[in-house]
């Protein structure tokens, strides 16, 4: 195995390894490490290649500082493997502590990948312990999507369907928004968050999480209407084989 530290100039590398690999996730991408600087997040990336050269495992950790003397740093959805092996695991969680303390962090939280099951096996036996701070949102509910429109409907319950019928039946309609609708999905978003009391990003965050993954078709804005009036939106991040629902 070699090291090899990704720099801007092999980014393309990197979002391909990620978004080849079964537990790859949009949080792992350099697109994410540059959306993430907007809030004062610096991007460590760690890629091991094999004899061929060929990427076969890699991880991107988060730094920043909090005060003087407190620096923390998290990994989530991650390390990212081609396939899974132990000793690759360790290898990253080596260098992940190495650049934790490069940095001066305090603290370095991980949070797996979604099928990272004996990631966790091996985070306890390098010392970890289990917390209950949630790096990245869990799924609520994952959803195949192959099955067809009605099949899927048949899969909810008797309310949600009626719900969907009648909102056609009193002219709600859906669109696809663009650039210039993240000025709606964000006055919706405060919105939701003074009614939800959640805390919202900048809305410089959005137009750089938009500006960096839209040209790769990684994000989407819908917005649900009625009488062409903007009720209802969701921004969504299609990335590997899955549709994330994100604010």
């Amino acid at each position: 195995l070699q090291r090899d530290v990704p720099s801007e100039s092999n980014d393309l590398k990197w979002n391909e390894f990620i978004a080849s690999v079964p537990s790859g996730h949009h949080v792992q991408t350099a697109l994410w490490g540059q959306v993430k600087a907007t809030l004062n997040w610096k991007a460590e990336r760690i890629l091991l290649t094999g004899s061929d050269g060929c990427a076969v495992a890699g991880a991107q950790l988060l730094i920043r500082s909090f005060a003087p003397l407190f620096n923390a740093a998290y990994l989530t959805k991650g390390p990212v493997l081609a396939h899974d092996d132990p000793a690759l695991v360790k290898e990253i969680i080596r260098y992940a502590i190495e650049i934790g303390r490069e940095n001066h962090a305090q603290i370095l939280a991980i949070q797996p990948p979604n099928n990272g099951i004996a990631t966790i096996s091996v985070l306890l036996e390098c010392g970890f312990r289990f917390s209950s701070l949630e790096l990245a949102p869990v799924a609520s509910i994952v959803m195949d999507l192959m099955p067809s429109e009605s099949e899927l409907l048949d899969q909810m319950k008797r309310q949600t369907r009626q719900n969907i019928q009648r909102s056609g039946q009193k002219g709600i309609t859906v669109r696809e928004g663009d650039v210039n609708d993240l000025n709606i999905f964000y006055r919706l978003h405060i919105a939701s968050s003074h009614r939800q009391r959640f805390v919202v990003y900048p809305l410089k965050y959005f137009q750089k999480l938009w500006d960096v993954f839209q040209p790769h078709g990684f994000i989407k804005i819908f917005i649900a209407e009625y009488n062409h009036v903007p009720v209802s939106t969701l921004l969504v991040i299609p990335f590997g084989n899955t549709v994330i629902a994100k604010f």
